[in-house]
């Protein structure tokens, strides 16, 4: 589920695809379809989350490879993450 939300969908919207134009049509109260060219600030924020869990999960896969003993501190780092990241909370 992660590859479909942190690589595929963010590629549909970095090239020019049907979805990317399509997901940015809005309908205005009178009924016009409209473009909005406007910034996707949570579409941004989320990507900036998944981003971070990503380098999470690529740091502990690194850790209990190479047995760098950093439990501790990637244990902190997960507990920053999930209170940064916690429902309402802005990062």
């Amino acid at each position: 589920m992660l590859y479909l939300e942190a690589f595929f969908f963010p590629t549909l919207q970095i090239h020019t695809t049907a979805s990317s134009v399509t997901d940015r049509l809005t309908t205005t109260e009178s009924g016009t379809l409209t473009f909005d060219a406007g910034p996707q600030r949570e579409k941004a924020e989320d990507a900036l989350k998944k981003a971070h869990n990503l380098l999470l999960l690529v740091l502990d896969s690194q850790n209990a490879h190479f047995n760098l003993v950093l439990q501790e501190t990637l244990k902190r780092n997960l507990d920053d993450f999930l209170k940064a990241y916690a429902s309402g909370s802005r990062a």
